[in-house]
Parts: C-alpha cells; sequence; structure tokens
C-alpha cells in the first residue's frame, strides 16, 4: 500500500509529542492557557479557559507534507501504474501472442482451428492477426513518460475533511472528540467557544487510529490521482481483454464438431469432411414493384481436409429440407451463368493447401456468400431463367415499399432484409 511509504504527516506530528490541538473549519488551532478569560476562540473546562491560537489552513499543511515528500509521492505514483496497468497490459499481451500463436502455428494443422478462425473471419471480412499486440508494444513507450505531476495533488481540498464530515474535532491527550454545536456551555464536559457558536465534545477515537486513517485516505487520493493518468493505457488494456476473449471463444469451438459464429456455422459430417454453413434469417424480395416474403433457410457446402489439402465439394446447397425459392429445386440451387474459377477463384473438387490459410478460408468464405447473395438477391451470372417464377411461389405479401415495411416490422423482419432482386 501507498501509505506504508507516508509517514511523518502533521498530524502523526501531534501524535508523537501529544500536544493537544484542534482543527475547525478546515484550519488548524494550538492550545494555550489564557489565565481564565476566554478569547475569541477558546476551550474551557472545569474552570480553566485555554486560547486557541489560530494557525494554517489543514490543506496547506498537506500541501507542504506533499512537497516535502515529492520524491516519494511521484515514484509511488509511477509504481502503481506500472503494477495496476502496465505490467497488467504486459501479461495480456503475453497471453494474446500465445493464444495467436497457438492458432496461426505453422505446426497446428486442425481443420476445426482452420474454420473457426479463418473460415468464419473471411466470411466476415475481418483479418484478424497480431497487428493491435505491435501497435501495443509501441504504445507502451508511453509507460514512465508524462508520469503524473505532484501539482495534481497541490488542490484547496484534503484528506482529512471527508473522515470527520465536515465537522471539526479536538484532540487532547491521544484522544480525539468530535465538535458538535450546541446551544449550552456545559463547563464540566468541556466545551469550545468559536465566536458565537458553541461546540460540546464527543468521545470519537484515538489520535493514532486517526493518523492511521487520514495516511490511508491520503494514500487512496495519491492512488486515485496515479490511476486517472493511467486512464490513457485503459483502451489498450479493453482491446487486449476483448481479443483474448474472443480467442479463447475460438478455442473453445475449435475443440468442438460443431461450433457457429452469428449465421455463419460448421459441423462434422464424416471423416475428414465438414459441413459449412450460413442461416439465413426470413427475408422480403423487392421485383418488378411487388414484395414477397422468403422463410429462413440454412445453406451451405462440404468440404474434405486431409494430408494438409482441403477441396470444395461443391456450390452451396439448401441444408434445411424442401424450401421454395424461383431459383431452388429439391436441394440444388441454380447459381446462373456464374463463373466460379474466376471470381472467387475456386475449382470445385481442386486441392488447395491448408498451410495457405488466409487464401483458402477466403475461396471457402466467398463461396458460402455467393449462395447467400444469390437467395437474395439474384443471379450472379447473367440471361438465366427462374426455374420457378417468382409469382408461383404463393408468397406475395405487399405491393408498395410502405406496405412492406409494415409487414416487416409486424413480423420481426429487419427492414435491411428487404432486398431488391433483379
Amino acid at each position: 500500500m501507498v501509505q506504508n511509504g507516508l509517514s511523518g504527516n502533521f498530524l502523526q506530528n501531534f501524535h508523537f509529542s501529544q500536544e493537544p490541538f484542534a482543527i475547525i473549519g478546515g484550519r488548524f488551532y494550538t492550545l494555550s492557557r489564557s489565565n481564565g478569560i476566554n478569547g475569541h476562540y477558546s476551550f474551557s473546562l472545569l474552570g480553566k479557559a485555554y486560547a486557541l491560537d489560530e494557525s494554517e489552513e489543514v490543506s496547506q499543511l498537506e500541501k507542504n507534507f506533499v512537497l516535502s515528500r515529492r520524491t516519494d509521492i511521484e515514484r509511488m505514483m509511477s509504481q502503481y501504474i506500472q503494477k495496476n496497468l502496465v505490467d497488467k497490459i504486459q501479461a495480456e499481451k503475453s497471453e494474446v501472442a500465445r493464444l495467436q500463436n497457438y492458432y496461426e502455428s505453422a505446426q497446428d494443422a486442425s481443420i476445426e482451428r482452420f474454420i473457426v478462425a479463418d473460415v468464419f473471419n473471411a466470411y466476415y471480412h475481418e483479418d484478424k492477426t497480431s497487428d493491435c499486440t505491435e501497435r501495443t508494444t509501441a504504445d507502451l513507450s508511453l509507460k514512465v513518460n508524462n508520469q503524473p505531476s505532484i501539482k495534481e495533488l497541490l488542490t484547496a481540498d484534503n484528506s482529512l475533511n471527508p473522515l470527520t464530515q465536515g465537522s471539526g474535532f479536538m484532540a487532547i491527550a491521544g484522544r480525539c472528540y468530535l465538535l458538535e454545536e450546541c446551544g449550552i456551555k456545559n463547563e464540566r464536559e468541556g466545551y469550545v467557544a468559536f465566536g458565537k457558536r458553541a461546540f460540546r465534545l464527543q468521545q470519537w477515537l484515538q489520535l493514532e487510529e486517526l493518523c492511521k486513517l487520514y495516511g490511508a485516505k491520503l494514500a487512496e487520493r495519491i492512488e486515485k490521482k496515479a490511476a486517472e493518468h493511467g486512464q490513457r493505457f485503459a483502451p489498450i488494456l479493453h482491446e487486449l481483454s476483448r481479443q483474448k476473449k474472443e480467442l479463447l471463444e475460438q478455442n473453445k469451438r475449435a475443440n468442438s464438431d460443431t461450433a457457429s459464429l452469428g449465421e455463419i456455422a460448421f459441423s462434422k459430417i464424416g471423416r475428414n469432411e465438414y459441413e459449412i454453413s450460413v442461416a439465413l434469417p426470413p427475408y422480403i424480395i423487392e421485383k418488378k414493384g411487388k414484395y414477397y416474403r422468403f422463410e429462413a433457410v440454412r445453406i451451405g457446402t462440404a468440404i474434405t481436409a486431409e494430408n494438409g489439402l482441403v477441396r470444395i465439394k461443391g456450390p452451396p446447397k439448401i441444408l434445411s429440407g424442401q424450401y421454395t425459392h424461383p431459383f431452388v429445386t429439391g436441394d440444388s440451387v441454380c447459381y446462373g451463368e456464374i463463373n466460379w474459377a474466376s471470381d472467387p477463384g475456386v475449382s470445385f473438387n481442386r486441392s488447395y493447401r491448408l498451410s495457405e490459410r488466409k487464401k483458402t478460408a477466403k475461396r471457402i468464405a466467398e463461396v458460402i456468400r455467393r449462395g447467400k447473395l444469390t437467395l437474395e438477391f439474384g443471379y450472379l451470372g447473367k440471361n438465366v431463367l427462374a426455374w420457378h417464377p417468382i409469382e408461383d411461389c404463393n408468397c406475395e405479401i405487399a405491393s408498395s415499399r410502405a406496405d412492406a415495411e409494415r409487414y416487416a416490422r409486424s413480423q420481426g423482419i429487419s427492414l435491411e432484409r428487404i432486398c431488391k432482386n433483379n
């Protein structure tokens, strides 16, 4: 704790000397005998009166202490940032790098990891690399530079006031008494006369305990200032935590024969054979000014993986049973005159190297994506008639955009799922 390195504050000095004092209204007062004549500020007990000699404000005494321990306090703030932020970032960085290496190692030929760490990312056009980790390394050069300045602690506030909840107190013979305003001056119990106001003494705690509480509160203030200054590291730590969580989730998915992320999923369907699919929520096709609703469907394709080679067996098919759609017959989808070999550069049943993870993953993802786009938006080729006229699908729901949108809202279909199909 920081307070272990903060000794010798003004309260501790009075604890050791046992000299009585009072703190009222944020200002320090010492006691002296007044020969029975009460001054403007005084303390009276059993016929004896003591003048309260006004001294410095508590905030100034605290400032003086902070300045006298400047080197120690700035070192403490630096150590706090190092321990609670920089070291934590370094640890997260190492863990993220370890998890990334686990997936990206050339020695790791797991097809499951290839699918969840590469194909899934490629489907969403994401390139999860170690760029953020490398960027973080550069950012960490800030770790000691621009550290908190001692001047940030030199304010009108003080760390003693919160402990007394704004009330004054008096310390006599090593014991502290809170000052509670009253209307009667009880000579036997003792009271403080402060101008026209009178305060009675309410037993509180030992001065030694207050010294400890004050040291802890001052340390808390120092740590808070260090934490505020260290917030420049927060985005780095947040990003690393996000990456680690994501990689751990990938690990969990990769150790299973089935996994999903959003609308894309995979399952193992045989020895060295996997099915990769996407789920299409309900959608509405706009064609020639009319609107047609189509139910949810899952489409996908199979791949085989053996001896470090991957093969895409064919274009995506319907996987969720009988499906009514102009481009669907049985489980087959008509893709028109699309040239798969040209774009996305796929030859079905050709072997692609698993070691070329990004390229191979992109081919698989693009094949799946084109299946989705065909059902929602139309043929990717040219001059091909639908197998079934859309008018015969018995799914017309509106003849205007406004009516289609009202229908979509009533059915919980996103307006983004209204697709113009040409």
